[in-house]
């Protein structure tokens, strides 16, 4: 029995029926969630600047992680890259801070720093571990049925993918540190820092619109 979990736990390209796809499953509703929200808050009612890379991550994660659960092809990669969301939490209280003023307490500043060190560990260091351990497994040539386009090209698309989200962490991490550096003093603040201001004031602008608007409505 000890040899059949420690086989779960070990590498492999087609899982079949395992327990390891239900997580990719219940990421891809997270990723539609979010993916509406960023298309209502952002997009339609502009009320915080469109995130491009993130935009674009969401639509080649969902695509991806759909055609390998149809496919068989990369699941247990899929679901241990999961690992990377243990910083999500800390992204949402970021927000959380921003919008409620909060941005100069004390809350604020440890949770940027614990949000950083995940970000590093959960991403940084663990996209290229996990890639590792593709290569161990020779990038799954030999190890998936090939019957099907995307079966017979899934050593290409797999590599591909990871480079795209490395490089999409890596952006986002550069982010990360400058906008750390510039709480701590570290680095002076741009013009162009002080003109976009935070998603706060885009709301309070809404919140100002709708306002006047009510108001327009009741003495009409």
């Amino acid at each position: 029995a000890e040899t059949g979990r420690s086989q779960k736990m070990d590498p492999e390209c087609a899982v079949g029926h395992s327990w390891t796809r239900m997580p990719v499953i219940i990421f891809l509703g997270y990723i539609v969630v979010d993916f509406l929200s960023m298309l209502m808050c952002d997009v339609i009612a502009g009320w915080r600047n469109l995130d491009v890379p993130m935009f674009v991550h969401h639509m080649f994660i969902f695509c991806m992680f759909t055609a390998g659960y149809k496919n068989d092809a990369g699941m247990w990669f899929a679901s241990t890259l999961l690992i990377n969301e243990a910083s999500t939490p800390f992204l949402t209280a970021f927000w959380y801070l921003t919008y409620s003023d909060r941005k100069n307490s004390n809350l604020f500043m440890m949770n940027g720093i614990v949000f950083v060190l995940m970000f590093f560990l959960c991403r940084i260091a663990f996209i290229p571990f996990s890639f590792y351990q593709l290569s161990t497994m020779d990038f799954c040539y030999r190890h998936i049925n090939a019957d099907t386009f995307l079966q017979k090209n899934a050593p290409r698309i797999l590599v591909t993918g990871y480079a795209l989200i490395f490089l999409l962490n890596v952006m986002w991490f550069k982010k990360l540190v400058y906008g750390s550096m510039k709480k701590l003093g570290m680095v002076s603040r741009t013009e162009k820092d002080t003109a976009d201001g935070s998603g706060t004031d885009k709301i309070r602008k809404h919140d100002t619109r709708q306002q006047l608007l009510s108001d327009d409505m009741r003495n009409s």
